[in-house]
């Protein structure tokens, strides 16, 4: 029996305190003591929270990036130019 439910469901109904098979279980409601689950101290919860640091793990960046900048007309006419002057492989594999 595992998980906070397990445990509200063995505080509601607790094992026979002399079967050999709900020895865990017994175990278990020692260990819990006098633990009420319907007490919620919010100052306490509070105080040890505002104790917590957090520390930066990461940078965050945004999701949505900007487009690239379009090139100019003069850098895309260079690139017809250098791919014009490129030798031409030989096609024929002659």
């Amino acid at each position: 029996m595992y998980g906070y439910y397990g445990l509200l469901e063995l505080k509601r109904n607790p094992p026979h305190p002399t079967s050999k098979k709900d020895a865990d279980a017994r175990e278990m409601l020692e260990w819990l003591g006098e633990w009420d689950s319907e007490l919620v101290d919010l100052a306490e919860i509070n105080q040890m929270l505002g104790r917590v640091r957090v520390k930066k793990a990461f940078k965050c960046e945004p999701l949505v990036r900007e487009p690239p900048a379009k090139k100019s007309k003069k850098t895309r006419v260079k690139a017809v130019e250098r791919h014009e002057k490129a030798p031409k492989p030989d096609r024929l594999g002659a």
